[in-house]
């Protein structure tokens, strides 16, 4: 079964890259020709020196100069077909990145917690090229190569003698049977050694994201010992992987070579006493008849490279077998529990009757509310309540199990994916800007610095400190960010939202990671949106919400309180608690 996965995983890569098929045969073929040129020209030589010396052959030295010039000729033309394979790989491996990250990008979000950007990055930068060689140069030197140049040189030694032929064909019989030995041994270490790789290039960038934490707590020895047990294991791994290929190549070695080369110097001896054929003949099966080793010894070599492929091949495929988000907007209504969206052309969002789990774990319970357009409403609670839920499921996240969802006068489930999401801008408190320039950043496309983008900073309250560089707009953003504090990027994003200018803008924690000053400018920068503007945020600092028109309290997956700061704190319920711990 597992052996059969193997070859359908790779049928599979090789569909991506069918178009390139046509080059692959061309170039195979010219090398494979090369190749048998190169060693046919040794022994036609020796044959010559043989018959030169044993006076059996009469072919002049301008006769040979002309030939081995010939076969020179062609090997040069021939040798051009590596650029063909690079080529191959090349396109290959772009074309599987491109599907890859389009497939990571598009995963439902369900997945996204699975597959770290290391992982990630690993499967693409060493799996994929991994992938691809086993389709490209080493397959075709490796396998189809030699079956050509070995074909030739059967045909070849016909002519010469059937009876050496059929020598070179046994004795290559025993050079296949060695090939295989410990096949599957090798491919079991193969994925080990993958998984072993890809386990410490993990370690390694964990190390590096948290080096703060390793020094303060005094964790390297710890960390050490831990990186050292993973390299020592994957070493042993490696180490055991290179005695069993250095076993078969040198049980290779003695059949192909000592073994193949005695028994046709015996052979030819003997035939040529006898006077069958001249010895000199001899000579040019010597160099073909490990022509036609190689060409038996390819059929087990496609086996070996397929299997050594397979873990990289599985790596790449399980990422690009995740399942899509749909096209369209998912829902999974419960029939007997539907409610007709809100009508109300006023209502810019309304969730009614909302229930969600992940797994087992129920965090919505029954819950429904409704924001009016121009409104800035939050959701507030503690840890775990289940109000980043509900920005997730507003955002297409996850489909809604229970309930209707409606935003900008469409429903959830009745229309497509992209449709449902230009209502939206986002601002996390993970901020992403891309190595970019500023304007870039905050159009999301490449081109000039327009009056629309410069609106779009001048209301984010970012203009000031923008000018202040040295490049302003074309300033280039990259790991340091420029030097900008985190209450600057985040109005670049916040700029960035409102340049898209979609009718809601979704913040998550927009304000937990900055220090009281930077939040204080954020905060000012939200309250002075214009009031068209619908902003939805979820957070657990208070402070920023307290300008807000209405906020809504979660607690175990409904919503408990409701109503303006200054109305909840009046009702001393949960929101009232809640700010007192802040606040003292």
């Amino acid at each position: 079964m597992k052996r059969e996965k193997d070859y359908q995983n790779y049928i599979r890569l090789i569909g991506y890259a069918k178009k390139h098929i046509p080059l692959f045969v061309i170039c195979t073929i010219l090398s494979g020709a090369m190749v048998f040129l190169i060693f046919s020209s040794v022994g036609v030589l020796l044959s010559s020196v043989v018959g030169a010396v044993s006076g059996e052959s009469s072919q002049t030295s301008s006769h040979m100069f002309v030939y081995i010039i010939g076969v020179f000729g062609f090997s040069l033309l021939a040798s051009f077909s590596q650029l063909g394979f690079v080529h191959i790989e090349q396109k290959t491996q772009l074309f599987l990145r491109q599907t890859m990250l389009h497939q990571y990008l598009k995963m439902k979000e369900s997945f996204a917690s699975q597959y770290s950007a290391t992982e990630v990055l690993n499967r693409l930068t060493t799996d994929i090229p991994n992938c691809t060689t086993s389709i490209g140069y080493y397959m075709s030197a490796m396998v189809f190569q030699p079956m050509i140049s070995g074909l030739f040189s059967i045909i070849l030694l016909l002519a010469i003698d059937w009876r050496i032929t059929l020598l070179c064909v046994s004795c290559t019989v025993l050079n296949l049977f060695c090939s295989r030995f410990a096949m599957k041994r090798t491919r079991e270490l193969k994925v080990k050694m993958v998984k072993g790789k890809s386990d410490t290039a993990n370690f390694i960038q964990e190390c590096a994201q948290g080096e703060i934490e390793i020094r303060t707590f005094g964790l390297f020895p710890i960390f050490e010992r831990k990186l050292q047990k993973q390299v020592q294991e994957t070493g042993k791994t490696i180490k055991t992987f290179s005695h069993l290929q250095g076993i078969r190549i040198q049980l290779y070695t003695f059949s192909g070579d000592c073994f193949t080369i005695v028994s046709l110097l015996t052979l030819g001896a003997i035939l040529a006493g006898v006077g069958v054929i001249p010895f000199s003949n001899v000579m040019i099966a010597l160099p073909l008849s490990d022509q036609i080793s190689q060409m038996m010894t390819a059929f087990g070599n496609g086996t070996v490279i397929i299997k050594q492929a397979s873990p990289h091949i599985e790596r790449v495929f399980e990422i690009m077998d995740l399942p899509e988000e749909s096209t369209l907007v998912e829902k999974e209504q419960d029939s007997d529990r539907f409610v007709q969206p809100i009508k109300d052309s006023n209502k810019e969002i309304s969730f009614s009757h909302i229930s969600f789990s992940y797994g087992q774990k129920k965090v919505l319970d029954d819950i429904s509310f409704s924001i009016e357009k121009g409104e800035k409403v939050a959701f507030v609670g503690e840890s775990g309540s289940g109000k980043s839920t509900i920005m997730k499921l507003l955002l297409g996240l996850y489909p809604a199990q229970s309930g209707t969802i409606q935003a900008c006068g469409k429903e959830f489930g009745n229309c497509s994916m992209e449709e449902w999401r230009k209502n939206f801008s986002y601002l996390s408190q993970n901020i992403s800007l891309f190595h970019l320039t500023v304007a870039e950043n905050i159009a999301l496309s490449l081109g000039s610095v327009d009056e629309k983008i410069r609106d779009a900073v001048r209301r984010a309250n970012a203009e000031k400190f923008l000018l202040e560089t040295e490049k302003g707009y074309d300033l280039m953003l990259g790991e340091n960010n420029a030097g900008f504090s985190g209450g600057q990027l985040q109005r670049i994003a916040l700029a960035r939202c409102l340049y898209k200018d979609a009718p809601i803008i979704v913040m998550d924690e927009p304000t937990s990671a900055l220090d009281q000053a930077s939040e204080q400018a954020v905060k000012k920068t939200i309250d002075q949106l214009p009031k068209n503007c619908t902003v939805v945020a979820v957070t657990h600092r208070l402070e920023l919400t307290r300008n807000f028109d209405r906020l809504y309290v979660v607690e175990n997956g409904k919503i408990v309180e409701s109503g303006t700061h200054q109305q909840l704190l009046e009702q001393g319920g949960k929101y009232r608690y809640l700010w007192q711990l802040q606040n003292g």
